[in-house]
């Protein structure tokens, strides 16, 4: 087992031990997030690539954010490891609207100019069931001008995420 499916199911498992002890709220719930897009969504939408992230219970007293690490993965072998932060609010019962941000590593200078990128994204999720929601994301990575060469890239994602 490598490390990061160790560190994501010991995760799993924590907030596995600490929901069963009474009925979570949907604030107090962790969650677990698979799906897949594309890189240059306002461009070719030519870089598809998959995604996986873990969502922490919100942590009221910075505002009930969500700390969050993401992982993402192109199909040109290109990765981006991240950890941030995300908010949420509800619309009506079944749908949310949020934002986010998020800065790690990206494995491709070439592609995105630094080694160092930020993501910042606006979503809205969808509630499928009480066990989970989709969620349809737009978002734009980009090193924030910290090298001489900043393309960034804009994603369209959706994901299914499992709360636990």
């Amino acid at each position: 087992m490598n490390y990061f499916t160790a560190v994501f199911a010991s995760l799993a498992l924590m907030s596995g031990l600490v929901n069963a002890a009474e009925p979570a709220t949907d604030a107090q719930q962790h969650r677990w997030a698979i799906g897949a897009g594309v890189w240059e969504a306002t461009e070719n939408m030519d870089i598809s690539y998959a995604q996986v992230a873990y969502e922490f219970a919100e942590y009221e007293p910075l505002w009930g954010i969500r700390p969050t690490v993401i992982g993402m993965v192109s199909e040109d072998g290109e990765y981006y490891v991240a950890g941030g932060w995300l908010k949420e609010f509800e619309i009506t019962e079944r749908w949310d609207w949020g934002f986010g941000n998020v800065v790690g590593y990206f494995s491709d200078t070439d592609h995105l100019g630094h080694h160092l990128e930020f993501y910042s994204r606006i979503f809205v999720n969808y509630d499928t069931s009480d066990k989970g929601f989709l969620r349809l994301e737009f978002g734009h990575l980009s090193n924030a001008s910290i090298s001489d060469e900043n393309p960034g890239t804009e994603t369209l994602t959706l994901t299914y995420n499992w709360r636990i």
